[in-house]
């Protein structure tokens, strides 16, 4: 409903005319619809109970104590694995989940619940986290959310700067070679629509006409410049490739 009046209004024209190229249709969430549950079972093809993720944690032992998951959690194969090991070239760029990233005929670059830039498995190769740090110094993985009306301002720069400096790394990996699957997930649309929904849609049902007269343009402008990133993304797909959009969930 969002990205309707958004290519409506012009602010997403990338995604409008990938829109009207192809087709499109609601899809259903996986239970539990969370975060870690359905990306884990888009790159598995399975639900929770073959592919052992619930949720963003779990009990240790028998506690009641919780520690997070990781991408050794995951029981079954993915599709990226698969691929590799038909020997196309995968590229893989902040899917939840990922981390540590494990080995593949590729990059991959892990997403959230990564620990830092500096950890262990942030990225497969190894050595593609020097390459990063050449590329987008500035490089965040993810952000904290905004809870307050002075932080609005400076979580939506937090969010251009995400954009941005993955942007970069983006652009090179799809400069670099031409690549059989490349799967990245652009995380921004979920933070902004978890903390400041109220400020762009007049049907929420705690719509802020104050707040929208005061933020609402420069809310837009981060999902201007997603639309931008799309289109870069898309502009370096190469002939015969196949564009996929997905949501892991709604918001409601």
């Amino acid at each position: 409903e969002l990205l309707d009046g958004f290519m409506e209004r012009g602010i997403m024209p990338r995604l409008q005319g990938l829109v009207a190229e192809g087709c499109r249709g609601p899809l259903w969430s996986v239970v539990p619809p969370m975060t870690a549950t359905a990306w884990t079972s888009f790159v598995t093809g399975k639900g929770p109970g073959k592919h052992g993720i619930y949720d963003w944690t779990e009990p240790m032992g028998n506690s009641y104590v919780y520690e997070p998951v990781d991408s050794r959690k995951v029981k079954s194969e993915t599709i990226l694995e698969m691929a590799s090991n038909q020997g196309l070239r995968v590229a893989t760029v902040n899917l939840p989940l990922t981390y540590p990233c494990r080995e593949l005929n590729g990059v991959a670059v892990s997403g959230m619940l990564t620990p830092d830039k500096d950890s262990p498995g942030f990225t497969y190769p190894v050595s593609f986290r020097e390459k990063i740090e050449e590329l987008s110094p500035d490089y965040i993985i993810d952000t904290h959310l905004s809870d307050s009306f002075e932080d609005i301002l400076p979580f939506c720069e937090r969010l251009e700067t995400m954009l941005n400096e993955r942007g970069k790394v983006i652009r090179h990996l799809l400069d670099d070679e031409p690549w059989d699957l490349f799967v990245t997930v652009w995380v921004e649309m979920d933070r902004m629509q978890h903390c400041i929904w109220q400020f762009i849609d007049p049907e929420h049902p705690y719509y802020d006409k104050k707040g929208a007269e005061l933020y609402e343009e420069r809310i837009l402008d981060v999902y201007r410049l997603l639309d931008k990133r799309i289109g870069e993304m898309v502009d370096r797909r190469g002939e015969n490739c196949d564009v996929i959009f997905i949501s892991d969930h709604g918001f409601g």
